[in-house]
């Protein structure tokens, strides 16, 4: 099965900014080269074995699905009416939790001006 390498990177690296670990740590963590890591989270070089994902998955502390899921080919369909959804959401997984955490005050205020003017 083909999985989105760009995807899988993103995520990783994602996780391993939320660790606060540098690439060397992690990758010394995962069994795997810094060089190896940092082609990875950039979506380039060689596929992922799933040892390795295994070993990035346990060493930044997450399960393997939270590494691969939406990075799986079948979850970007083109023409899936939760597409869309799944984009937003993968896009708000690779975010650094300061700006996730602006993006979703935003939201939130979005979502109480919507509710007063629909009271309206």
């Amino acid at each position: 099965m083909e999985y989105n390498h760009k995807a899988l990177g993103e995520r990783v690296a994602f996780y391993r900014g939320c660790k606060e670990l540098p690439q060397k740590a992690l990758a010394d963590l995962a069994g795997i080269s810094q060089g190896y890591l940092a082609n990875l989270e950039l979506g380039k070089g060689k596929s992922a074995s799933l040892d390795t994902v295994m070993a990035l998955a346990a060493a930044v502390g997450v399960t393997v699905d939270d590494l691969l899921i939406d990075s799986l080919d079948k979850y970007h369909r083109e023409g899936d009416s939760d597409d869309l959804r799944s984009q937003i959401a993968a896009e708000l997984r690779t975010l650094p939790p300061d700006k996730l955490t602006l993006y979703g005050n935003i939201l939130d205020d979005f979502i109480r001006y919507k509710g007063k003017n629909h009271a309206r």
